[in-house]
């Protein structure tokens, strides 16, 4: 069983390589220009003021983005770990729901009342609506993160250091920096390359940047620029990405075993009050105004008697694909998980896992549509392998593999050797083993991965728009980008509301342990 999982590891983590391989065919051996003109050279594209203008563009709306997002969930994590108020709890978990609200949504949504009421003039169209809507979806992943270190902190060290003399800029260098130090590069990380890969809310406020282009440069069939984009994306993920492991190769892990929680300390009733607004703005810019917008475009719409959309068969198709995705997903990355942590040389699985979760979508998307028609210039087929939907579920998995991976690795990670050495001592099969110990000791794990597949994949809008549509499928967030683009917006609302409740409902089920 381990040499099968260890084979099948191997196979399916060199699929997630074949994007990159993609990418690098069409740059080396450029296709024809689909309106017979010239292909600019690689040094004509790299020293175009419009390239370099959208790899400005996107640099600064990631740092932006970033950094503000890295400061807020710090101090929400702060506030949630060491203070004390009526309603902190619920507030919280209110500001962890923007993780499920994606991100075309939150940016028609920020983008329609700064545009409405004028609050920003011209400014407040492009690139301000953007980086609001995504420092509040990545804001949540900063205040996980930060929280459970914070959490690893000890109050009888706090407490040895306060007698010992020790300051509060002491405390904080000594005993809470080096804690927190590691997961704050992370969190701004996970936040700079969510913004760079993202495509849903700078498409939806046609903001200038490489995942815009990238998208109109492949819809528009030229593929030269589209690698070249696509490039400029991945050699700007680089610098974050090593910068990140530096900081926890230089990291030393400091924890103590059983440590005792601080009590949080209660506030008096003005400083309670300042944080329980301030909390409760952030929640209501990312969870209630998504909702409010919606329903205003919903009755907007029924008030002017505008024929509504049956939202059934995107519903139906969402469904459809989500299942099938997360299925798909959690084939391909078990064995990887496996390995990763039953075999020595378990660093591949765990960097090949990672290595297309860090890819936009629509790179993701590309490159596997540029393998494919590297295929097919041999055995021919490319048109079975878009309608058939292989592209589209292996977009998925890839995509969301280390969502599936991280889970599925920690289920293997539970399990004890001593059950399994007592089996085979017992002539009982390694399949029996599988199925009575080892599954239900990860069900937790596999269904902790299942959800947040799931949910990725209703909310996926690159990857469905241009690996789905030959298949025919036009789930929910087609539907809402379709819509919104034709200005339908009481269809765009109806549909947009039907995802969010979805997306919001699967969210509650991944955080109620927070409650």
């Amino acid at each position: 069983m381990e040499r099968s999982f260890l084979v099948l590891a191997w196979l399916f983590g060199g699929l997630a390589i074949l994007p990159l391989i993609g990418l690098s065919f069409i740059l080396v051996n450029p296709p024809p220009d689909p309106f017979g003109m010239e292909h600019p050279s690689l040094l004509e594209l790299l020293s175009s003021r419009q390239n370099i203008q959208l790899a400005r563009t996107t640099t600064l709306l990631g740092l932006v983005v970033a950094t503000i997002s890295t400061v807020l969930g710090s101090c929400m994590a702060w506030i949630g770990e060491r203070f004390s108020f009526f309603g902190k709890k619920l507030l919280l978990i209110m500001c962890l729901m923007p993780l499920a609200v994606p991100s075309y949504i939150m940016a028609a949504t920020i983008g329609d009342v700064l545009n409405t009421q004028s609050l920003l003039g011209d400014w407040g169209k492009g690139f301000i609506p953007a980086a609001i809507s995504l420092i509040v979806i990545t804001t949540p992943y900063t205040q996980l993160t930060i929280s459970s270190a914070l959490q690893s902190c000890s109050a009888s060290e706090e407490e040895a250091s306060i007698i010992l003399g020790a300051t509060t800029k002491e405390r904080i260098k000594l005993l809470i920096w080096p804690r927190i130090k590691a997961p704050l590069s992370f969190s701004f990380l996970i936040a700079f390359l969510y913004t760079i890969s993202d495509f849903g809310a700078v498409a939806a406020l046609d903001l200038p940047v490489l995942t815009w282009r990238l998208y109109d440069a492949v819809r528009h069939q030229n593929l030269t620029t589209a690698a070249l984009l696509g490039s400029f994306l991945i050699v700007l993920a680089l610098p974050p990405v090593f910068l990140a492991q530096y900081v926890s190769s230089r990291t030393q892990n400091k924890t103590v075993a059983n440590p005792r929680r601080i009590a949080p300390k209660p506030l008096n009733k003005f400083s309670s009050t300042l944080l329980f607004l301030a909390l409760l703005l952030f929640a209501f810019i990312g969870l209630f105004l998504p909702l409010i917008q919606l329903l205003s475009w919903i009755w907007s719409g029924y008030s002017q008697g505008l024929k509504f959309a049956s939202p059934w068969l995107p519903l139906i198709d969402s469904f459809k694909l989500a299942l099938l995705g997360t299925l798909f997903t959690l084939v391909l990355s078990f064995p990887l998980a496996w390995s990763a942590h039953r075999t020595r040389f378990n660093l591949p699985f765990t960097q090949l896992s990672y290595l297309t979760s860090a890819l936009p979508g629509v790179l993701v998307a590309f490159g596997f549509m540029s393998s494919a028609l590297l295929l097919s210039k041999y055995t021919g087929g490319y048109s079975v392998l878009l309608s058939s939907g292989i592209l589209l579920f292996l977009g998925y998995a890839m995509r969301f593999l280390a969502e599936c991976f991280a889970p599925l690795r920690t289920g293997v990670s539970l399990l004890d050797k001593r059950h399994e050495e007592i089996c085979a001592t017992q002539n009982i099969s390694k399949l029996r083993w599988m199925s009575q110990i080892a599954l239900p000791t990860m069900r937790s794990q596999i269904q902790a991965a299942a959800l947040i597949v799931f949910l990725a994949i209703l909310k996926e809008l690159p990857i469905t728009l241009l690996l789905g549509g030959a298949t025919g499928a036009k789930p929910l967030a087609f539907r809402i980008w379709d819509r919104y683009s034709e200005a339908l917006w009481h269809d765009a609302g109806l549909s947009g509301l039907i995802l969010l409740i979805l997306a919001l409902s699967i969210s509650f089920v991944i955080l109620k342990e927070r409650l």
